[in-house]
């Protein structure tokens, strides 16, 4: 789900979904948001998966040795992705711009995301590949000073034994020394919790990758720049050549139901090798359909306009009825 807010991010967490697409300024479809609404957006993210853990343990259907990615059998962790866009308007970018992204970049890896969205175009209409490349190759990377960084505190998502109780959550032990040791045990190498997340006697040890953000590669998603691109058939062959892990489209249409006979066509050429995310006007009434092109993810704002034309987002009522169709 996009969301233009906190609150937003929240009511998606809270829900389930697999992602949440954090952006600003929906007047202008999406921009990057401050580096402080990240880091909330993250910390949202984060007592989500506290209440689940506190349930999940409090209900007996799992113990505070387990990791609290899998603490809730069959359920989802909701994994925060960063809009990368520096401003309104087309897809083409001068020098200055790209690298306002690229620090963007850096900034949303501190702040706590989990992947981030970007789409680059030519003056001509292709994939801006070159750049396009380099930007995947960035979020790729470990992040710089954080994996080279001696100490890092860990958190931990705090129960004590016998229950949940009145457990304050989201406590912070331990140090993650980024020591790359594979399967030890925390009390086994010292290096808790870069060793895979082992449990101390008082808590939920949550693994590297959700412990330290800052020290993991990033996942990438293609935004709508390509439904604006000449041929979307070299457009998806050059994206997925960049690397990325999605691509969002409409099918080149104005809304994604309408664009689902090319969203359909673009699953068979991408054959495994990049998720085909349908996203503009999804909603529960087309979502069936949508599903039923073969997509790989929907994409949807919850938006809804009142009577006198106001638009909200993150409708809690579109966002169950979402829920109940996928």
């Amino acid at each position: 789900m996009c969301a233009y807010s906190v609150e937003g991010v929240e009511r998606a967490a809270a829900a389930g979904l697999t992602r949440v697409e954090l952006c600003a300024e929906p007047e202008l479809e999406g921009t990057t948001p401050s580096f402080e609404t990240i880091v909330a957006a993250r910390e949202a993210i984060d007592r989500a998966v506290a209440a689940s853990v506190a349930a999940s343990v409090a209900a007996g259907t799992t113990t505070s040795s387990v990791c609290a990615s899998t603490v809730v059998e069959g359920g989802v962790l909701t994994r925060l992705f960063v809009m990368i866009r520096p401003r309104g308007g087309d897809f083409v970018y001068t020098d200055e711009e790209f690298e306002t992204m690229c620090r963007q970049i850096e900034m949303a890896r501190r702040g706590g995301a989990d992947g981030v969205v970007f789409g680059l175009l030519t003056a001509v209409g292709d994939v801006d590949v070159a750049r396009a490349r380099q930007l995947v190759e960035q979020a790729r990377a470990r992040g710089g000073e954080a994996a080279e960084a001696s100490t890092l505190l860990g958190k931990v998502v705090s129960a004590p034994q016998g229950g949940v109780g009145g457990a304050e959550l989201g406590g912070v032990i331990g140090e993650c020394r980024a020591c790359g040791c594979e399967g030890e045990s925390a009390r086994g190498c010292g290096q808790f919790p870069s060793c895979g997340g082992v449990s101390q006697s008082d808590g939920v040890v949550m693994t590297e990758a959700e412990l330290m953000p800052e020290c993991r590669p990033m996942g990438v998603t293609f935004h709508r720049a390509f439904d604006a691109a000449r041929d979307w058939r070299a457009a998806l062959e050059e994206v997925i050549g960049c690397g990325c892990d999605r691509v969002l489209s409409s099918g080149q249409a104005t809304g994604a139901f309408e664009g689902r006979d090319v969203l359909r066509a673009m699953v068979g050429l991408a054959d495994g090798r990049i998720d085909i995310m349908a996203g503009a006007g999804v909603n529960p009434l087309n979502a069936g359909e949508l599903i039923a092109a073969g997509v790989d993810a929907l994409h949807f704002s919850a938006r809804v306009t009142d009577a006198s034309g106001v638009a909200t987002y993150a409708d809690e009522e579109f966002i169950r009825r979402m829920v109940e169709v996928i």
